[in-house]
């Protein structure tokens, strides 16, 4: 009779999947090792999402308002091009009419370019970049929105039309020549400042405004014809209230004959004032 140590023992070896884990074996369907096929998925999910994150980074960085451009999205702003200054060369024109069209919150027009230009126009705070177009005797100005200055060459003899509603419109062309100056648009506050008249020049209000400043030199009257109505008028520091249509106020020793300027209220004001200094 056989003894126990003489009969054949039971294989006691581990099974399959836990020898292969703890030699490190590797599983035959994908030539990983088995114990790792579900770590590597996840690190490629982590991969593709810092790439994505990475790539959308460098889309703000680049197009949005850290950049040179503007959104593309439309995005709030119009960018530093938005807010570019634009010219005109000076050419050879002697006398021009000017249009300035577009709403803004503020318009300054200034007869101070620089010798090399007609036209500088020169916005901040824009909502898009602001155009000079026509030829020399006629350049066109068509703004974007935003605070603008329109600087204008001193030494052409300027028409000045503004077709842009702003809450404040200051015209200073005392050094330069004014032939007239239409007022198409709606203002809180208009403020002229005028050189010497030659002959009878036109002031043409023909829009809304809740207050219109007209100052001249000392020298030189001015009439004020009311076809639409004013709340008040202050000419020579003399006040009238309530002017209708057909009303009529003029500067101290007004000669009709003699160069001067003529208001015509046509668009409605609240109040008027003609200052001489």
């Amino acid at each position: 009779m056989r003894s126990d140590s003489d009969r054949p023992q039971p294989d006691r070896q581990q099974p399959l999947d836990d020898r292969a884990r703890s030699h490190g074996a590797v599983d035959a369907s994908d030539g990983r090792p088995a114990g790792s096929r579900s770590a590597v998925p996840l690190r490629t999910w982590l991969l593709v999402g810092a790439v994505l994150v990475v790539g959308a980074l460098v889309l703000v960085v680049t197009q949005g308002p850290l950049g040179s451009g503007p959104w593309p999205w439309g995005g709030p702003g119009g960018g530093p091009d938005a807010d570019r200054s634009v010219a005109r060369a000076r050419g050879g024109a002697e006398s021009a009419r000017l249009v300035v069209t577009g709403d803004v919150s503020t318009l300054t027009v200034r007869a101070d370019a620089p010798r090399s230009d007609l036209v500088v126009v020169e916005p901040a705070g824009a909502d898009r970049p602001a155009t000079v177009d026509g030829p020399d005797d006629a350049p066109v100005v068509t703004l974007g929105g935003g605070a603008v200055v329109v600087r204008v060459a001193a030494d052409v003899r300027w028409e000045v039309e503004v077709r842009s509603g702003a809450s404040r419109v200051t015209a200073d062309l005392a050094a330069t020549d004014v032939d007239g100056v239409v007022l198409a648009a709606g203002a809180d506050v208009v403020e002229l400042t005028l050189p010497a008249a030659d002959g009878r020049v036109v002031v043409d209000q023909r829009a809304g405004a809740g207050s219109l400043v007209v100052h001249v030199p000392q020298d030189v009257g001015v009439r004020a014809l009311v076809t639409s109505g004013a709340g008040s008028a202050t000419v020579d520091g003399q006040t009238t209230d309530g002017l209708g249509a057909g009303a009529e106020v003029s500067t101290v020793g007004f000669d009709p004959g003699a160069p001067h300027y003529e208001v015509r209220v046509g668009g409605g004001v609240g109040s008027l004032t003609v200052e001489r200094r």
